[in-house]
């Protein structure tokens, strides 16, 4: 019996928490059972490299608009071309040009992977095209139970074509570890200093002026506070600006995009999400968790599935940075509270968020969708 064809649809592969997600989902599948492929609707980026040095075969189609017949009859023209059984689509915009394009190419299963809510101003148009693509395919993976909420409580999106998998870990990368001293001596951090920091795409949702906002009530109580801000975006020039009006700048450490997220986790006292708008289920949460990292979030989307308030972690009002600077200092003023919290955050993690988890399930919803439709997986060796 032949492998089963699975195409993954995505906008572009850069490191964010949807694409390390996906990787994840496509690394952990059978090889044995499964022959995958990833083709990126727009634009490749680190995360296609990744894929490619691991044997997978990654697709960059220049596809920059799925309103221009050109483009979509060339994707629908590629897949009969390949003729997989799935295919499964991650993100906005793959989740509507790609599920159109794998209907009309007659893909015997096409699913979506909701990552999130979608933006407020975007809601009606979002709606009358997921339910009329989700009637005509075969399903929604959640990545939480708050976006599976929304797409049944504001879509109306019966509850059969609805699963949540939630984004998951690799807990083989993501782990407690020691400090690494060649990394803190290039980061001009040192032992004598509280490390906050965040890890996440610099963007206004992801709400990092807060933090730097909060960042002045923090160094009045602790001055020997360092902030690490990992990740880029658009928002990094404003977000430095920031810190520099409030005359914070010299405890701010902007690393850019990293591929060394596991060690610079090890070296923090506490981790920091400050979303501001929305959030579905924070991968880079669940990460620092795994690392065995105390957390302060805001609560915004699926935050609070992540982090247990007062188990796991603090739970704030979003843009609010008092709330947050307050969380923060409590944390700091108390070790014991601090290490209760990373070593649940730990155990939930672990319990809740593995890859291996994640891959288990989506394995299972694979082989009982192709069965539904007369398709037979390869048998296990």
């Amino acid at each position: 019996m032949s492998k089963t064809k699975v195409v993954h649809l995505v906008e572009a592969l850069n490191v964010g928490g949807l694409e390390r997600n996906l990787a994840l989902l496509v690394t952990g599948l059978d090889r044995a059972r499964y022959d995958q492929e990833v083709w990126c609707m727009v634009s490749g980026g680190p995360m296609a490299e990744l894929l490619e040095t691991k044997g997978f075969g990654v697709r960059v189609l220049r596809l920059w608009a799925y309103y221009l017949p050109h483009h979509l009859v060339g994707l629908v023209t590629r897949l009969r071309a390949v003729a997989p059984h799935i295919v499964h689509t991650h993100g906005e915009f793959a989740g509507i040009f790609g599920r159109v394009a794998a209907i009309l190419a007659r893909v015997p299963v096409v699913l979506n992977h909701a990552q999130n809510r979608p933006p407020q101003d975007q809601r009606f148009r979002h709606v009358w095209q997921n339910k009329t693509l989700t009637a005509l395919s075969h399903g929604i993976i959640a990545c939480s139970e708050d976006t599976m909420r929304y797409y049944l409580d504001e879509e109306r999106i019966p509850s059969e074509k609805l699963v949540v998998i939630h984004n998951c870990v690799d807990e083989t990368v993501f782990r407690p570890a020691p400090k690494d001293r060649a990394l803190m001596a290039e980061l001009g951090l040192t032992d004598d200093e509280w490390i906050i920091g965040t890890v996440a795409r610099m963007t206004d949702v992801k709400g990092h002026r807060f933090l730097i906002e909060a960042a002045p009530t923090i160094l009045k109580q602790e001055p020997r506070t360092r902030f690490l801000m990992v990740g880029d975006g658009p928002e990094r020039p404003v977000l430095e600006s920031l810190a520099k009006q409030l005359s914070v700048d010299r405890q701010f450490v902007f690393t850019g995009i990293r591929r060394d997220v596991p060690d610079l986790l090890a070296l923090l006292d506490v981790f920091v999400l400050p979303t501001a708008v929305r959030e579905g289920l924070p991968l880079s949460i669940a990460e620092a968790m795994a690392c065995r990292k105390p957390v302060v979030a805001t609560d915004v989307g699926g935050v609070r599935e992540v982090v247990k308030h007062a188990v796991t972690g603090l739970v704030v009002p979003p843009k609010d940075s008092n709330a947050l600077a307050a969380a923060i200092l409590d944390l700091l003023s108390h070790p014991s509270k601090r290490d209760a919290f990373a070593t649940a955050g730990l155990s939930y993690c672990l319990a809740e968020y593995s890859a291996s988890l994640s891959v288990k399930r989506l394995d299972a919803l694979y082989t009982n969708l192709l069965s539904g439709r007369g398709l037979a997986l390869t048998p296990m060796g």
